[in-house]
């Protein structure tokens, strides 16, 4: 397993990964230790740019700084969110296998759009594990905390106990569900539960 973050390479990492053998026949000194993945995984922490007021425009001086801030976010939205399209019609061929793990979704999202469009029996009964797992908390839960986490802020401060537990237990839940369903990761028996990752968080 081979674990990038992406500030070594770009924004999210994944061009590095996906173009290692074109890589290895322009670069003879490319190491060879370092193969092409059979499988990624791509944790999207940001939340795409919303439709809001721009009503800090028409401050003097200021307006400027946070016109400049918007194109910059605009620019940065548009590019992932074009690169994460293009895994995901490479993913659906197998060149190679992987799902994504988004900030912006809810622990169900994946298992239940799929349900609704696999054609794959194992797939659709995969999905179908994964929403009676989680079917304990109504789908407007799940949605509140996926809301609640894409908007939380990131700043050097600590975040507090609970807002860093929603977001570990949200994370873990999504990784869990979407490489359970895409990719057939083992699907625990039942959802570890908030109060376990409190617990975790405030003993860290």
């Amino acid at each position: 397993m081979a674990l990038v973050d992406g500030g070594v390479y770009d924004n999210m990492g994944e061009q590095y990964l996906t173009d290692i053998d074109n890589r290895k026949k322009r670069d003879d000194g490319f190491p060879k230790e370092i193969v092409q993945p059979n499988e990624i995984i791509i944790v999207n922490s940001s939340g795409s740019e919303e439709v809001s007021s721009q009503w800090r425009l028409k401050l003097p001086f200021v307006g400027e700084l946070f016109g400049l801030l918007r194109v910059i976010n605009t620019l940065f939205d548009n590019t992932t969110t074009t690169r994460r399209s293009f895994l995901f019609e490479r993913f659906v061929d197998h060149r190679p296998d992987g799902c994504f793990v988004s900030i912006e979704r809810s622990p169900q999202y994946t298992a239940a759009t799929i349900s609704k469009t696999t054609k794959d029996p194992d797939v659709a009964q995969r999905a179908s594990d994964v929403l009676k797992l989680l079917s304990g908390q109504p789908k407007e839960y799940w949605d509140d905390l996926a809301k609640a986490n894409t908007h939380a802020s990131t700043t050097f401060r600590g975040l507090g106990d609970n807002r860093t537990t929603d977001l570990l237990w949200h994370g873990y839940l999504s990784a869990m569900c979407n490489s359970h369903v895409v990719l057939g990761y083992p699907l625990p028996g039942k959802v570890p539960s908030r109060t376990d990752f409190l617990t975790y968080v405030q003993n860290s």
